[in-house]
């Protein structure tokens, strides 16, 4: 059996195809598969798969014949997929060449189903690279039950969402993972989250083996980032129902993640220079006064009391010290994505 399989989904990625396709070309594990899901691109993303094809008898291309997004894609790749285990690689990003030789030598000698690594942002124009996330921050055992997790992915406090930063077995995938999210925002943690549910051995590796390329980023506003927020919170209000993990312990984590979400929206718009204090401070005090918060403060408990309160003063100075706090990572995230 192949160890490992590399499902690349593409649309209109001429220009990053090709590197995502080396970086995969040049792993030293050599026995591996790469399938590329062209989602019905209408540039050249799959002439330059097939010219890459061609020549490595370990590619292949696959291609929709209309766009079904990212997520669906994954599941195309999955559907053919005969390595033991996936590696998901995002058309624009790229792996270190060591990443999936360490990942599957874990996997295997630890009988493992998720093995996690670190990430770090690759800035595509600057060439300059910064940590995104360690694991050992949250591991303290050598192999852990994935459930254990899921409060971790909810509650948003630098646990990774992503499907790219680990190392599935195909086998879980395929009984854990039957439908595609079709939420642009947030599709891989509602993903991870049947996954994770799924009772899975997971591990990590010491080794930053993913780059998440950044650079020309999405324009979208803080306030426009807070509705798709709201609208995840009620997304995976729905998941977790679906796969009976409405814990109370889900539930308070999801409430928890929903104020952390809440309160980096305040926070980015008080770095901007642009931006009025007066009119921050009154869409601070609209939103808490808003029907969200009716579904959410029930499962905060005693914790987060400003906004228990409804407290748009009291909010507004946890966000002031939360960007004081973390200032020099706001404004080393905001230059990435310049």
């Amino acid at each position: 059996m192949i160890p490992i399989s590399i499902i690349i989904p593409a649309y209109n990625e001429e220009k990053s195809i090709a590197r995502a396709i080396k970086s995969a070309t040049a792993q030293s594990l050599k026995n591996i598969e790469i399938i590329v899901v062209n989602d019905a691109s209408t540039d050249k993303t799959a002439d330059i798969v097939s010219t890459f094809a061609s020549n490595d008898n370990r590619i292949r291309l696959i291609s929709h014949n209309t766009n079904m997004g990212l997520n669906q894609s994954r599941l195309t790749g999955l559907s053919i997929a005969q390595g033991e285990y996936i590696q998901f690689l995002d058309a624009d990003d790229s792996l270190e060449k060591d990443t999936l030789e360490r990942l599957c030598s874990h996997a295997k000698s630890h009988n493992l189903d998720i093995v996690m690594m670190g990430s770090q942002h690759y800035h595509k124009y600057l060439k300059f690279k910064i940590t995104i996330f360690y694991p050992d921050k949250y591991f303290k055992k050598t192999i852990c039950n994935s459930i254990e997790f899921i409060p971790n992915l909810l509650c948003k406090l630098g646990f990774p969402l992503s499907l790219w930063d680990k190392l599935y077995r195909r086998e879980l995938l395929n009984s854990a993972w039957t439908t595609a999210e079709h939420e642009f925002y947030g599709e891989d943690m509602l993903t991870n989250l049947r996954i994770f549910n799924a009772d899975a051995s997971l591990g990590w590796i010491d080794y930053i083996g993913y780059n998440y390329t950044t650079g020309g980023a999405s324009k979208k506003s803080a306030t426009d980032t807070w509705n798709d927020d709201k609208k995840l919170y009620n997304r995976c209000c729905s998941v977790l129902e679906e796969i009976n993990a409405s814990t109370p312990e889900n539930m308070h984590a999801l409430a928890c993640g929903a104020v952390n979400s809440f309160i980096y929206s305040i926070s980015q718009q008080i770095v901007n220079p642009f931006a009025s204090t007066r009119k921050c401070k009154e869409w601070i005090k609209a939103e808490l006064q808003s029907d969200f918060w009716d579904n959410v403060i029930p499962y905060l408990g005693s914790s987060h009391t400003a906004i228990c309160n409804r407290d748009a003063a009291g909010t507004l100075e946890i966000a002031r010290q939360h960007l004081n706090a973390h200032r020099l990572s706001f404004l080393a995230l905001k230059f990435l994505m310049m």
